[in-house]
């Protein structure tokens, strides 16, 4: 894998400045060229501001954290209780900021920071600007997240902090996702690839020895699968073959994801990881933009399953690293040809659905007793993320999302839209309480479970031992019908096909019922007026014609029908 220790972006020799143009880059905008000519009016500005930003203030959770040893012998103490990875165990979904440093391209264009980590979980954002009197101004963006990293905290500073928290809840079945957004150019690909150099050590070192495991278990008890694809729109390509083949991505039965014909292969050691990562990331789709010569036209998945050999009825645990596709604005792809402005419409496309689960998921923790439909079906990229966006998934889930954004005063307006995109995610679950599996629905019953329904239900004519010998009630239901009656069959063969499909659909309409009950509870909780939506008149017109009588009614309609009768007889 290539080397991820320092930033680097391609020089356009026609973006440099020529020389004795001075400061004023050429093809830079009319009054991004004026801001960059009064850099020095701005900088006491900006001093003023930091200086203000940097004051402690009271935090909403207590997480401050020490980020300043970044070569400490010991960064993070995963068992204890009291690490610094703590605010990584708060809620479902934590936000963390990086900055990349100022490029040297950016530089000789006379570009200067505008974008600062202020606290350990703070950034500012100063937006310069000139008012109409021609005086230099600077408006103050604050956003607190529970990480924030500057320019100069490593790949490995950042992996300690964020992902490596993240190994043991995959390893015990649970639902795990690393997202990096941001512009083009703005550093996701070399944060990515630098958590991804060394999460394959460190989940092999841990799954062959689990704090859990016990003495009767051997240590290959887990296995972890790794697939790497990419989706752009609404397709999804397989990067582990070099021709890209199509994939699929679907619900099954039970609203559970999966990756129909998406290649596999089972982790053996870290060498192996990095030469899987290598390949797959060389067959990405990537193409020359304004900002970038080597941009992401897609979001690419490295997926990685881990399956508990020792406990067959458990679900396996899922490991999601994303690298989403940079986002552009307007200016960045007025130089685009056809095939790039597509491309770019189905990355924004996904992108914007993927901040409208997100939306509506931080509009459910702020009104728990309100519904809140989140649309994960709009794209491949929600319906993959379907956990990490539900409320109300039965999975453990852990989402942290990374927004790379750049300090350059060049690129102040889409930092601000990444900073405005990712703020609303650490709204959280503080207030919501996690409901409960039915225990009345087959989907959620565990293996003793079953077999009690199996003994209860067959009354002794189906031995559990055949028909569900380690199957959970969701893993049973997987079965195909006829695998079911052979089963059933097997363990009794007096008890004949007719009778052993009446068993089969007795178990399928306990969970039909219930399917039905829920769907029911959620239509009569119908989504309320928030103040995100707008004003809708013909409710409240309604709201007013139901508290007038009927006599008032009456006489309304009368005065309306005469106007419109006068109307017509002088036309």
């Amino acid at each position: 894998m290539t080397s991820t220790e320092s930033y680097a972006m391609p020089v356009d020799p026609k973006s440099q400045p020529k020389s004795g143009d001075g400061p004023n880059p050429v093809g830079v905008h009319k009054k991004l060229a004026e801001i960059v000519q009064r850099a020095g009016e701005f900088q006491d500005q900006i001093q003023i501001a930091l200086t203000q930003a940097q004051k402690p203030k009271v935090r909403d959770q207590g997480l401050e954290l020490d980020l300043e040893a970044e070569n400490s012998s010991n960064p993070l103490d995963l068992k204890g209780s009291g690490g610094d990875h703590r605010a990584l165990d708060g809620r479902d979904i934590d936000v963390c900021i990086r900055v990349r440093p100022l490029l040297p391209p950016e530089m000789a264009r006379g570009f200067f920071p505008t974008t600062f980590v202020t606290r350990n979980c703070s950034v500012l954002s100063l937006e310069p600007r000139v008012d109409v009197r021609g005086a230099p101004r600077v408006k103050a963006h604050d956003y607190d997240v529970d990480f924030a990293f500057g320019p100069d905290h490593s790949n490995q500073h950042v992996y300690d902090h964020v992902t490596r928290p993240l190994i043991e809840r995959g390893l015990k079945g649970g639902v795990c996702t690393l997202l990096a957004y941001g512009q083009t150019g703005s550093g996701k690909t070399f944060t990515i690839e630098g958590i991804l150099r060394k999460l394959g050590r460190d989940l092999l070192q841990s799954s062959r020895a689990p704090p859990w495991l016990t003495a009767e278990m051997n240590e290959s008890v887990l296995k972890l699968h790794m697939a790497f694809y990419e989706i752009l729109g609404h397709r999804a390509t397989d990067l582990m073959q070099e021709t890209r083949p199509d994939i699929t991505i679907m619900e099954d039965k039970f609203g559970q994801m999966i990756v129909k014909e998406a290649s596999e292969v089972q982790l053996i050691s870290g060498d192996q990881f990095e030469a899987v990562v290598d390949r797959a990331m060389s067959h990405r789709r990537t193409k020359t933009t304004f900002k970038n010569d080597t941009s992401s036209r897609s979001h690419a998945v490295c997926a990685i399953r881990v399956e508990n050999t020792a406990m067959p009825a458990a679900e396996h645990g899922r490991i999601f690293v994303i690298d989403l596709a940079g986002s552009e604005s307007a200016s960045d792809s007025q130089f685009h040809d056809r095939s790039l402005i597509k491309e770019t419409q189905m990355i924004n496309a996904s992108l914007m659905a993927l901040k409208e689960c997100i939306r509506n998921r931080a509009l459910s923790a702020l009104n728990p007793d309100k519904f809140y439909h989140i649309p994960y079906r709009n794209s491949k990229l929600t319906l993959l993320l379907k956990d990490a966006l539900e409320v109300e998934s039965h999975r453990q889930c852990k989402t942290v999302v990374m927004a790379c954004v750049s300090p350059s005063c060049g690129d102040v307006a889409m930092t601000l839209n990444t900073l405005r995109y990712v703020a609303p995610i650490r709204v959280g679950q503080s207030n919501r309480e996690k409901i409960p599996p039915n225990p009345k629905n087959p989907a959620n019953w565990s293996n003793s479970e079953l077999r009690h329904w199996v003994e209860t239900t067959s009354k002794g004519s189906v031995n559990p031992d055949i028909l569900c010998p380690f199957e959970s009630g969701r893993q049973i239901l997987r079965l195909s019908e006829i695998d079911f009656l052979t089963r059933v069959l097997e363990s009794n063969p007096k008890m004949g096909e007719k009778r052993a499909k009446v068993f089969y659909v007795s178990l399928w309409k306990k969970l039909i019922d219930c399917r039905t009950a829920i769907r029911k509870q959620k239509l009569k909780a119908k989504p309320q007026r928030s103040g995100f939506e707008p004003y809708d008149l013909g409710e409240e017109l309604a709201k007013q014609a139901a508290e007038q009588t009927d006599e008032q009614m009456k006489q309304e309609n009368e005065r309306r029908f005469n106007e419109l009768r006068t109307f017509h007889i002088r036309s």
